[in-house]
C-alpha cells in the first residue's frame, strides 16, 4: 500500500469519526435538560445519587450530618451570549465523550493491519 492510500484510508477513518462526534453532539444539543439538569448540573441538586449514598452511609455510622439538605446555588452570565455558547461547547464535549469509544475503534481499525501477529495479540487486552 502506497502513502497516499494509507493516507486516503485514514481520512475515511477520521471521516467517519467526525461525523459520529457531530451527531451525537447534536443529540446532545437536543437534549439539554438532561446534559444540564443531569450531567453538569446534577451535584448541585441535594438529591445527588453520590449524596444519598453519603447520607445512608451517615445513618448506618450514626452520623446524620453527613445528608445534605440542600444546596445554595446560583448562575450568572455575564456576557449577551455566554448562555448559548455554553450550550454549544457543552453539546460537543458531551458528543466527544460520548462518541469516545467509536473514535478510539476506528483509530484501532487504523492500526491493527500494521501490527505483527505478537503485538496484535499482546495489545488485545489494551484495547
Amino acid at each position: 500500500m502506497s502513502f497516499i492510500d494509507h493516507l486516503e484510508e485514514l481520512r475515511w477513518h477520521v471521516i467517519r469519526s467526525v461525523i459520529a462526534i457531530l451527531v451525537l453532539s447534536v443529540a446532545a444539543f437536543f437534549a439539554k435538560a438532561f446534559v444540564f439538569g443531569e450531567l453538569i448540573l446534577g451535584p448541585s441538586k441535594a438529591g445527588f445519587w453520590t449524596y444519598r449514598m453519603l447520607c445512608l452511609l451517615g445513618e448506618k455510622m450514626g452520623t446524620p450530618d453527613m445528608c445534605i439538605s440542600e444546596m445554595p446555588f446560583t448562575l450568572q452570565s455575564r456576557e449577551l451570549s455566554s448562555q448559548f455558547s455554553m450550550h454549544i461547547t457543552a453539546s460537543f464535549v458531551a458528543g466527544l465523550v460520548a462518541a469516545f469509544p467509536y473514535v478510539s475503534w476506528e483509530i484501532w481499525r487504523f492500526i491493527k493491519p500494521g501490527l505483527h501477529p505478537t503485538e496484535r495479540s499482546t495489545s488485545r487486552g489494551a484495547v
